[in-house]
Order: C-alpha cells, then structure tokens, then sequence
C-alpha cells in the first residue's frame, strides 16, 4: 500500500520540480509499471481488558484521547482537534459531537458520541490543562496526531500488546474497537457506519439521515456501556481535589500578591 501511495504522488512532484517539459507521464508509467495493490499490515484490534489498562496507566490527558477514541471511533486528527464547544452534553450526561464536512474525511456532516464517563475524562482534562480545545497544544492550537501516536504506541506496549508479523495496535484500531463494541451492543449497522464515518459508504445518503433517531438509538444501546470503567478511580472524587487544590492554589496566590503589594 505504502508502495502505491509513492507512486501516485511522485508524477505531481516530479512535474512540479523539473517541469512538465522535463517529465513524461507516458514514459514514467512505462519505467515504473503499476503493480498490484494490497495491504501489507493489518490493525490488530486491542480488546476490552486490554483497552481498561492502558486507561489504568495513562494520566489524565492520554485517559481522555484513549477513552473518547475507543468510545466514538472518531480518526485521531478528528479527536484532537475538537474544541469544547464541539461538545453537546446532554442531561444525562452523555454528549453529542460535531464533526463538520470540512473536517472529515467522508467529507459530511456527522456525529458521533460519548459516555458520561468520557465526558468526566474530559472535564478533568480541562481542569489540568484548560483551553478552547480539548486537548491543548504544547505551545498553541491543539495536540498534534504524529506525537501522540508515539505515546499511543508506548502505552499498547505498557499494557502488554505487541505487534506481530504483519500486525500492528496503532491509534486507528480504536475505529474497529469503537465499531464492534457498538455492533455488538445491538447498534443498526447502519447507523453505526454512519456514527464511525466510513468513507464512500453513507456519502450518497448524508443528506438524508436521521441524526436524532441515531442518536436515539446510541443511548439506549450503548450510553451505559462501562467496558471503559476504572474500578478503583472515582471521576468526581479527582475532579473535587483538582477543583479543592485550584482554590488553594488561587488564595495563596492573592496573599502573595497581597504582601508584595
């Protein structure tokens, strides 16, 4: 596959470094044969217990990217670089997330959606590192997919999932993770084609579904999911501390000001 790729974008460079006059598509196709195109690694699928430790082991930033990845099937560029306003949060506590047409790769508007537990992943996220965006960029923006892949990568390895031959855990096997959990949850394929963003399979029926009844369909199926549930961390415990320490922190810094002053 890696070879294909190459090869599609090399006539675009080759034409845009030497000139159209200098280079001969004609000649290249004949110099350099397409050959078969086929997949020479496969995305080796984490499983529930397997996905429980590495949130066992992450701190809170990669716990959030890890949860909401496994949870939404969301591709890890569309995760990153949600901001908080992205995130409708509903009553119940489950949320609802906007990903517009310009930002998939399906090229439409879609949703997907998170558990009240990831959304409590989120808010301690946002205590620790606050922003527009969820997960705030080392300097601005938003983290960037090609360093958190590595940490990603680190963290399978942690938790005792290694590659194999031809095999690899990568941050795109949450999709398939996402994918059966919701199928095997009771979910209509359909609609879980449509929550996860196939590419090429909805594009022709965007236009037309029912994101209310998806979602409709997604609570009763899937909202109180807990294969994603830490047993000896309680959410609201850390958030408490976070927000205790926060006002600590705020009155002895207002003294100190005082003092100086």
């Amino acid at each position: 596959m890696t070879i294909y790729v190459f090869r599609s974008q090399l006539p675009g460079l080759f034409q845009s470094t030497l000139g159209e006059e200098h280079f001969s598509r004609i000649v290249f196709d004949r110099l350099v044969p397409n050959g078969p195109v086929y997949v020479v690694t496969r995305k080796k699928i984490p499983s529930i217990e397997g996905v429980r430790q590495m949130l066992q082991i992450a701190g809170p930033q990669y716990r959030a990217i890890i949860a909401g990845l496994a949870v939404s099937g969301m591709r890890i560029s569309e995760w990153l670089s949600r901001k908080m306003s992205d995130l409708e949060i509903r009553s119940d506590g489950h949320a609802r997330v906007t990903l517009r047409s310009n930002e998939t790769k399906g090229r439409y508007l879609r949703y997907t959606f998170l558990t009240k537990e990831v959304v409590e992943f989120v808010r301690i996220q946002q205590l620790n590192y606050p922003s527009e965006y969820i997960f705030k960029g080392e300097t601005t923006g938003h983290l960037q997919p090609h360093s958190v892949q590595q940490y990603v990568k680190q963290l399978y390895k942690n938790a005792g999932m290694i590659d194999s031959q031809g095999e690899i855990y990568c941050s795109h096997s949450f999709r398939t993770f996402a994918d059966s959990a919701m199928r095997n949850a009771g979910m209509d394929s359909k609609y879980v084609s449509a929550i996860i963003g196939h590419k090429n399979k909805l594009q022709a029926e965007a236009s037309y579904l029912d994101w209310n009844s998806i979602e409709q369909e997604w609570v009763s199926k899937c909202s109180q999911t807990s294969f994603l549930t830490i047993q000896d961390t309680d959410s609201k415990e850390k958030i408490e501390r976070l927000e205790n320490r926060n006002d600590k922190l705020e009155l002895l810094l207002t003294k100190l000001l005082e003092r100086m002053s």
